[in-house]
C-alpha cells in the first residue's frame, strides 16, 4: 500500500498513486495538475435569429473533462526505475473507465476516467524519469466517496374512508404521509439520483416538489417486483431485467436530477395495494462541478 505525502493532494488510480511512495520504493511526486480543479467547460450552440438581433441558443451542457498529471519518479535503484516505468504505462490499459480519486485539502472527490493519451515516460537519470499522464471524464463531475441513502420509507396506505350516513360537521381524521423524503445535495452541480419502489403498488412513480419534476410509470408492482430508476443512464429497470419507459407527461428521465445547494422534497407518488409494505429508497452522490 502506497504511503502518501504528508501535507499534498493525494491521486489514486488503480496501481497507482501520485505524491505517495508506492509499495517499491518509488516516490511519485505530482508536480503540475491541470483540469481537476477547473471549473465547467460550458457546451452550448448559439444560432443567428434569422429575423431578430443576437441568437438563439440551445439547452447547455458540461463539456467532457480532461485532467494531465506531470511529475517525476525516483526509484531506489536503475532495476525499480525499469519496472516502476513499465507499471505506469500499463496504467487504464482494460476497456472500462476506473475511479480516479483526489483527496484533497478539504475533502476527497472521485470521478471515472480512461486514458486520452498514452502514458509518457522521459529518462533523466539512471533512477530517475519525469512522467505525464492525460486522462478524459466523460461526466465532467466530481462526485462524492461516499453515498447519501436514507432508510426507505414506506407509501402511505390507502384510508377506509367515511360509509353514510353521513352527519354534519364531518371531521375526517389526519393521515400522515407516506413515501416521502428530503435530500439534500450539498454539492455545485446537479446530482444524479437512484430512486428504488418496491411494490405492492399501482403505477408507480416519484416527485420531485421542490422542482415539479415528476416520473411515472404505467404498470402495477406485486409485492416481490422492485423498479429501480437511474436517472444518471437514463432507464427504468423492472426486476433487474425489463427496461420501463415513463408515462407520457413524465420529466426526461436524465433531467431528474438533485439541484446543488438546496433539499430535494421527493415524494413518491404510486398507490399501494395489498396487505404488504411498499416503500421508496433514494440514493445519489453529492455533485460538484
Amino acid at each position: 500500500m502506497a504511503t502518501p505525502l504528508v501535507g499534498e493532494v493525494v491521486y489514486e488510480l488503480p496501481g497507482w498513486t501520485g505524491n505517495a511512495v508506492d509499495e517499491a520504493g518509488v516516490l511519485w511526486k505530482v508536480n503540475k495538475e491541470t483540469g481537476w480543479s477547473a471549473g465547467l467547460n460550458p457546451r452550448s450552440r448559439r444560432s443567428p435569429r434569422p429575423s431578430g438581433h443576437g441568437t438563439t441558443r440551445s439547452r447547455p451542457y458540461g463539456e467532457e473533462r480532461l485532467i494531465t498529471l506531470t511529475g517525476v519518479a525516483e526509484a531506489p535503484t536503475p532495476v525499480a526505475r525499469e519496472e516502476a516505468k513499465d507499471r505506469f504505462t500499463a496504467l487504464l490499459s482494460g476497456p472500462d473507465l476506473e475511479q480516479l480519486v483526489v483527496h484533497e485539502r478539504h475533502m476527497s472527490r472521485q470521478a471515472a476516467v480512461e486514458l486520452n493519451s498514452d502514458p509518457r515516460v522521459t529518462d533523466l537519470t539512471p533512477v530517475v524519469f519525469e512522467w505525464q499522464l492525460t486522462l478524459a471524464a466523460p461526466d465532467p463531475r466530481r462526485y462524492a466517496l461516499e453515498p447519501v441513502s436514507p432508510s426507505p420509507t414506506p407509501l402511505q396506505q390507502p384510508g377506509g374512508g367515511v360509509a353514510p350516513p353521513w352527519t354534519p360537521p364531518l371531521f375526517l381524521p389526519a393521515r400522515a404521509a407516506g413515501g416521502a423524503q428530503t435530500v439534500t445535495n450539498p454539492g455545485t452541480a446537479p446530482a444524479p439520483v437512484l430512486i428504488m419502489l418496491k411494490g405492492p403498488q399501482v403505477r408507480p412513480g416519484v416527485l420531485n416538489a421542490t422542482t415539479n419534476q415528476v416520473l411515472r410509470y404505467g404498470l402495477t408492482l406485486d409485492d416481490d417486483d422492485e423498479l429501480v430508476i437511474d436517472t444518471d443512464r437514463g432507464v427504468a429497470i423492472l426486476n433487474g431485467t425489463a427496461y420501463r419507459g415513463p408515462e407520457p407527461g413524465s420529466t426526461v428521465t436524465q433531467l431528474f436530477e438533485l439541484p446543488p445547494g438546496i433539499s430535494s422534497d421527493l415524494q413518491a407518488v404510486g398507490e399501494a395495494t395489498g396487505s404488504g409494505t411498499p416503500t421508496m429508497g433514494v440514493l445519489f452522490f453529492p455533485a460538484w462541478w
